[in-house]
């Protein structure tokens, strides 16, 4: 089953099987593809083989998403372009890492090397955000 949308009407149920609608709108889906409830895919759309997107994903209109993930000592660290750093299961702002970024790894029970070392990627990761003027603008 899939939902397609019909202007001034809004989604409608169609079987996958009914293929004629799809091929008017130049929709094909390969074998094997999965597309999850609720998954929106634009017009124009393409996604690859082998790709995968996951829950809550967002990619915008033209976007280039950039991608910072690091599998540092203690926990992954990553950046998706957004003026937000992922450590571990602690999600917060660049400024916000470089103010607490201490205190939040002595709660974690890192010791002063530790502390350092994601300090380092914390400070990479504002440099590269600074330097890009599409995300430094837009996300702050």
């Amino acid at each position: 089953m899939i939902y397609l949308w019909h202007d001034n009407e809004g989604w409608e149920k169609h079987e996958l099987s009914e293929t004629e609608d799809l091929a008017k709108r130049g929709i094909t889906i390969a074998d094997m593809a999965c597309v999850g409830d609720r998954a929106c895919i634009g017009y124009g759309a393409r996604v690859g083989y082998g790709a995968r997107v996951g829950y809550g994903a967002r990619v915008g209109d033209g976007a280039s998403p950039q991608c910072v993930y690091i599998i540092g000592s203690h926990f992954p660290l990553s950046y998706w372009g957004e003026n937000r750093i992922d450590i571990g299961c602690h999600s917060h702002s660049i400024e916000e890492w470089k103010e607490k970024g201490e205190e939040i790894g002595k709660a974690n029970n890192f010791d002063d090397a530790a502390i350092e070392e994601y300090r380092r990627y914390i400070e990479m990761i504002a440099a590269i955000h600074a330097a890009n003027p599409d995300t430094a603008k837009a996300k702050g």
